[in-house]
């Protein structure tokens, strides 16, 4: 037991040196502001891994929307970092999303099961390394949602500020 908590001390310790958390802010063409925090996997490959919570707020017209929820995705650098030392940094995204949706007046009496939104995601990520520990980004996303009653598409575009855990 006592070799089980040193391998996993040893595993959760050595991810402090392959990760990173973004702070997002953006707005999507609802239209609502749009406000995220992500985390990011490093592997050893072009390939990485984030998970990203999110909320987006909209008060116009006299209804207050909000919704909030979860985003994974797998982001798959391209080949221009190399090109640019890895100052410059160009990623293609693919994932999973799910939302829940609120607006007291429309969603007058759902569920929470009913106002849930589930889907895929694509994005497309330009980053900046201002330093080896602090990176901007813009980035574009483009949501598709299976349930229809509550919209099938949301776009959402923005700026990121990337701290890298790289070297700490």
């Amino acid at each position: 037991m006592k070799n089980l908590f040193v391998f996993l001390f040893l595993i959760l310790h050595a991810d402090v040196f392959s990760q990173a958390l973004e702070l997002r802010a953006g707005h999507s063409l609802t239209p609502a502001d749009y406000l995220a925090l992500q985390y990011e996997y490093y592997t050893n490959h072009s390939l990485n891994f984030s998970g990203k919570i999110f909320l987006e707020n909209s008060r116009t017209d006299n209804l207050n929307y909000n919704a909030y929820g979860l985003d994974l995705m797998a982001e798959y650098y391209l080949p221009i970092g190399y090109n640019t030392d890895h100052q410059w940094e160009l990623k293609a995204c693919l994932g999973a999303g799910i939302q829940i949706e609120n607006e007291p007046w429309v969603y007058k009496g759902w569920t929470t099961g009913k106002r849930t939104n589930y889907g895929i995601l694509g994005e497309l990520a330009a980053e900046w390394a201002m330093t080896e520990e602090y990176s901007l980004t813009a980035y574009l996303q483009q949501k598709y949602f299976f349930k229809q009653a509550l919209g099938t598409t949301r776009f959402v575009f923005g700026l990121g500020f990337k701290f890298n855990l790289n070297n700490y």
